[in-house]
């Protein structure tokens, strides 16, 4: 028999005996680098290799221990000094009046948190440098950046000295004599922004109890002219006086303004230089003065019983306005340069005419969109003055002017005053006011009726519509010519004495008028559509001048007894003539009117008291 001694083979390749070491030694190790993490979390220790907070090294250490390195290496917390020198001038303070203090507890919460936080297999990258790498952590501080804003501020109280630019006075428009330069001072002032940053970036790299100190160097402000320079300045400010620019638009003729020899003089900077700060605020004042929001217009109107049209409400619109400041500046700054470099007589100055540079915005609804009439822009404009009117006479004016507003006259129709306004009667309205009547002042109803005729008479010579009937007034009256050369007036009476015109443009006209009883001004405005034709008086002119009689008393209850009042002005007897000249928009004539008036001479009257 045969012993047959049976015993298992294992047989395992060379290759697979080699990884199963790696990964049964991977297992292991990963094993034991898990334990490791667990122990090190487990702690309360700060754990990486080197971690320093401020340079100091509080590795392995625990918060408390750490924080009681830090404070042996740092000292004790102390104020310390902020000292601040310049100019011989000494100004110092202590940290306390900021508030500082450093954040240790921050810090060192932030150093253990940020540190623990990586020790995680979810970090594989993180987790190997910090516990190979080196870790270094601010020292975090705290302070009020108010107070130091407050500690620069009343160090450069101290520091600072007030100087200015050289500038140019002139006293009296017109007069040379009244100019005077203004040499300028020189001033001294410290970088707020950089000492305060400066200080800031201190306090923030401190890493212990010293003080700080600072040498900021003011800078000098301004400049002082040399007396050679003060010469120079006044010879180039003597080219300015008795200049003036005058600001006009085209479009808009309602707008004149001007800068005075005094305001262009305010401009310059001396030596060679312009005063941009003031130009900037005379272009702020040009603003002000015609800035204005776009309005939208209204009429609204309807038909009475005879078929007429009647407005109820018009009112037109405006463009919106204000200045293309840039533009204006860019201008003001050309004319400046060029009278710099221009020899001027002074009686030969003749006054500088700019375009006025404008931004316009139209308003949603203009007047042609509110009509058919073809009333869609203002064609022709008037004005009076009226100051040292009797109440009763600023009264009629204001009646008359408002019973004369709105008006609509059709196409080929012949306008009449008289017919327009209807009955003048304390029945109407009126009150008792001084008018002419048999070549003398009387009290009677209406005076100041013709106040509004003439401003009538004006609008219509200005949209150069055909005048079929005027009459001028026998006397010179002083409102008149408040605005106006003499004999551009119209007189109206109950009767023939009226004013009358014809509507030759082919659209229906509408007239307002307003009167301003506070500023005593009233205008009158023609609208319409412009076909182009133009206006212009021309060939005015006066003769035959003849003294003005006595003054004339008129007793009255109406003012104290023993006491006087004028109301009317003498003036002296005169003859005037002008023509008015309507061109089509080619400039070719449609007509040439010529207008005479002969005024006979006029005393003074008075209100005496009974």
């Amino acid at each position: 028999m045969m012993n047959i001694n049976f015993q298992p083979t294992i047989n395992l390749s060379n290759s697979k005996i080699f990884w199963f070491s790696i990964i049964s030694g991977i297992g292991l190790l990963l094993t034991g680098f898990i334990i490791l993490i667990f122990i090190i979390n487990s702690q309360k220790d700060i754990f990486p290799n080197k971690t320093t907070i401020k340079d100091i090294d509080v590795s392995l250490l625990s918060i408390t221990e750490a924080q009681n390195k830090i404070f042996n290496e740092l000292g004790e917390p102390k104020d310390f000094l902020i000292n601040i020198e310049s100019e011989e001038i000494k100004y110092s303070t202590n940290s306390s009046s900021l508030d500082f203090k450093y954040l240790l507890n921050e810090s060192l919460d932030n150093a253990f948190s940020i540190t623990h936080e990586n020790l995680t297999l979810k970090k594989p990258v993180k987790l190997i440098s910090s516990l190979f790498g080196n870790k270094n952590f601010d020292l975090k501080t705290e302070y009020d950046p108010s107070k130091v804003t407050n500690i620069v501020e009343n160090y450069a109280e101290i520091v600072d000295k007030k100087g200015h630019q050289p500038f140019a006075v002139l006293g009296t428009t017109g007069i040379t004599s009244s100019l005077e330069i203004d040499p300028g001072k020189i001033g001294l002032e410290i970088n707020r922004n950089d000492l305060i940053k400066e200080i800031e970036n201190q306090l923030k790299s401190k890493t212990d109890y010293s003080d700080i100190s600072l040498s900021p160097q003011p800078q000098k402000t301004h400049k002082e002219l040399t007396e050679e320079e003060i010469d120079k300045a006044e010879e180039r400010a003597n080219l300015f006086v008795g200049q003036k620019i005058l600001l006009i638009n085209n479009g808009y003729k309602e707008i004149k303004l001007k800068i005075t020899d005094q305001e262009l003089i305010s401009l310059l900077a001396f030596p060679e230089d312009i005063n941009n700060l003031e130009l900037d605020l005379i272009l702020t004042k040009i603003n002000d003065q015609i800035k204005r929001e776009s309005r939208n217009a209204v009429f609204d109107y309807e038909k009475d019983k005879d078929g007429n049209f009647i407005v109820n409400e018009f009112i037109p619109h405006l463009d919106g306005l204000e200045i293309d400041k840039n533009e204006l500046e860019n201008k003001i700054k050309e004319i400046i340069t060029s009278l710099d470099n221009t020899n001027i007589n002074l009686e030969e100055i003749r006054p500088i005419y700019l375009d006025l540079p404008l931004k316009i915005v139209e308003p949603d609804i203009t007047l042609e969109k509110t009509n058919d009439f073809g009333i869609k822009e203002l064609i022709g404009f008037g004005d009076s003055e009226y100051d040292h009117s009797i109440p009763n006479r600023i009264w009629n004016v204001s009646l008359t002017a408002e019973k004369m507003n709105n008006i609509l006259v059709e196409p080929g129709e012949e306008f009449r005053f008289n017919n327009t306004l209807g009955e003048v009667s304390k029945r109407t309205g009126y009150r008792s006011a001084y008018v002419i009547s048999g070549g003398k002042t009387v009290l009677g109803d209406g005076g100041g009726v013709c106040q509004v005729s003439t401003t009538y008479f004006r609008a219509i010579l200005n949209a150069g519509l055909e005048v079929t009937k005027r009459k001028a007034h026998s006397y010179r009256v002083s409102y008149y010519e408040l605005n106006q050369k003499p004999g551009i007036d119209a007189t109206v009476y109950s009767g023939d004495v009226d004013l009358r015109f014809l509507n030759d443009t082919g659209h229906h006209l509408l007239i307002r008028s307003s009167a301003d009883a506070d500023e005593l001004y009233m205008k009158v405005e023609i609208y319409g559509t412009s076909d182009g034709r133009t206006t212009q008086i021309v060939d005015h002119e006066t003769w035959g001048q003849r003294g003005a009689p006595a003054p004339a008393y008129y007793p009255t209850t109406e003012i104290p007894a023993g006491t006087f009042k004028q109301i009317d002005w003498a003036v002296s007897g005169i003859k005037a003539s002008f023509k008015n000249i309507v061109k089509d928009k080619d400039g070719n004539l449609i007509r040439e009117e010529e207008y005479y008036s002969n005024y006979v001479p006029w005393s003074a009257k008075y209100l005496q008291g009974i």
